[in-house]
């Protein structure tokens, strides 16, 4: 037996047999530990059992005459330590919601940082404190007097798209066979400054493109919450060929050419019709014929090129930008 408890002994009552039979039966008590599925009858203050939970799980209690205490709990089968739940031991969940809060599901569940927008963060911080700023959807620590992102991405350092600030345009040379565009699946998100593009699906609106080329006007709204510059208005270079120009951040201005006229002057004497004069003095030649002004050939150097825009000698490059 594994509980046994022989009671008082009346030596006048109780037989020699019977007493042999008592003190082994609370022998093997004593030796198992008083074990059993629930508390012994016989239990007084500051006893400690074994509670038999089940095949694969024994419990140490310690019995303080009103109720009972795990002190500890053990797997026989594997002789294995059972870890302890929170709950399991008095005042420790309250103790861990004053710096945590933990899910239902115990030992194996998950913590849950304190949280909320940066309005929300502690008046008086501490270095070493950590949170998650529901605002930008990242956990923060503060360190150095001051609040700054925890990022959980990358895995490894090899993915580098995680490590460019917001707002910054990439070049990327994706007609290169191997390149690959920045992930849509990550905790951070770029935009591709194209218009109707299906990279940016779900995270742009009010998309406008108005003109021909070369000038174009093409621009979107994002809109993808959790980004710091969502609801601002972005234009989409790789539509517009658009390129980038120090100083005056998001000024748009068309191409432009420093105006004057090239002629070689033949003839123009001789085509000279008539010269008038306005009231304030400025006089106006009319010149009769062909236009003087022709594109100029130096002979060496071969015609020049022309066309619908002023440009310099590129290569085109397709830009993306981070926006979370």
């Amino acid at each position: 037996m594994s509980q046994y408890d022989f009671g008082t002994i009346n030596p006048n009552e109780k037989s020699g047999s019977q007493l042999a039979l008592d003190l082994n039966g609370f022998r093997d008590a004593v030796n198992s530990g008083h074990k059993g599925a629930e508390r012994p009858t016989y239990a007084h203050a500051g006893m400690q059992w074994i509670r038999e939970v089940s095949t694969e799980r024994w419990d140490l209690m310690l019995f303080n005459g009103g109720e009972d205490t795990v002190l500890r709990s053990i797997n026989p089968e594997t002789s294995e330590l059972i870890k302890l739940l929170t709950s399991d031991v008095d005042g420790l969940d309250d103790l861990l919601a004053l710096t945590v809060r933990k899910d239902a599901a115990g030992s194996t569940g998950a913590a849950i940082l304190p949280g909320g927008s940066p309005a929300q963060r502690p008046s008086t911080p501490v270095n070493g404190m950590i949170r998650y700023n529901s605002t930008t959807g990242q956990f923060e620590g503060y360190r150095g007097g001051a609040w700054g992102p925890i990022s959980s991405e990358p895995a490894t350092a090899a993915d580098l798209w995680a490590f460019q600030p917001i707002g910054v345009p990439i070049p990327v040379f994706t007609h290169l066979a191997g390149v690959v565009e920045p992930p849509k699946d990550k905790s951070y998100r770029y935009v591709k400054l194209t218009a109707a593009d299906a990279y940016n699906t779900g995270i742009l609106t009010s998309e406008s493109v108005v003109g021909s080329a070369p000038l174009v006007q093409a621009n979107a709204v994002i809109s993808l919450a959790g980004s710091p510059i969502n609801g601002l208005t972005i234009s989409l270079i790789n539509t517009e060929r658009r390129s980038l120009r120090a100083g005056n951040s998001g000024a748009l201005e068309n191409d432009q050419f420093q105006g004057f006229l090239i002629g070689d002057g033949s003839n123009l004497l001789s085509r000279l019709t008539s010269i008038t004069y306005s009231a304030g003095g400025t006089a106006t030649a009319h010149i009769g014929g062909a236009s003087p002004l022709t594109r100029m050939n130096d002979g060496a150097n071969g015609a020049p090129r022309a066309g619908d825009e002023t440009r310099a000698k590129n290569i085109g490059a397709t830009y993306y930008m981070r926006i979370k």
